[in-house]
């Protein structure tokens, strides 16, 4: 259990599964550790919830609007962390109906850290590697990323077109930033394939 003043959740889920478990929702078979992830998660988004519903959001004071702001911030956690493990199962959906791949978990890698997002081997031995971005464009009335945003994304170009790979990978789950790569930088990406992640018709 997890408690903030009156108020109490549900702590994530303990299950150290070994084997592979169905998620209908995410139409994967996901690993032991990957399920723990999405519990935890979901788990975080119910607490939200049950803690928005219990308390007056609407007629509060601005003190404790901040003061409920502050705690929702402690439940939730690092949300962009998380929405970045989100996209890696995304990837791993399309990487695994596309190809026949031995083994790819996720999880394993920890968001943030170093080398390439996904790095897998197919049974006929061929290397995959994957660049996935979340980034939402910061000038998108200019209908461009920001600048720090455009340095970020061609060290993750850059990384992909120097890498020794069969097939390689760039994912967004952006619909506006598939678009601006599409039309202002697809020249930066010879030899990686760019997808949008989540389409229908990817």
């Amino acid at each position: 259990m997890v408690s903030f003043g009156r108020d109490t959740f549900l702590s994530k889920s303990r299950n150290r599964r070994n084997k592979l478990s169905s998620n209908p929702s995410l139409g994967v078979m996901l690993t032991s550790k990957e399920e723990a992830y999405v519990t935890a998660l979901r788990t975080r988004l119910l607490n939200i919830r049950q803690y928005l519903t219990r308390h007056d959001i609407e007629t509060c004071s601005s003190d404790d609007l901040f003061t409920h702001l502050g705690r929702i911030s402690k439940i939730s956690g690092n949300l962009s962390i998380r929405k970045s493990f989100g996209a890696c199962l995304l990837a791993k959906r399309y990487l695994m109906n596309r190809f026949q791949i031995q083994e790819l978990d996720v999880a394993e890698k920890a968001q943030g850290a170093k080398g390439p997002d996904i790095d897998a081997r197919t049974r006929d031995g061929a290397r995959i590697l994957a660049e996935i971005k979340t980034t939402v464009p910061y000038a998108l009335k200019r209908g461009d990323f920001g600048a720090n945003q455009k340095t970020e994304l061609r060290k993750d170009w850059k990384k992909l077109r120097g890498a020794r790979a069969d097939h390689k990978f760039f994912f967004l789950v952006d619909r506006d930033g598939y678009e601006i790569v599409q039309q202002k930088y697809r020249s930066e990406l010879c030899g990686i394939e760019i997808v949008l992640l989540g389409d229908p018709k990817a």
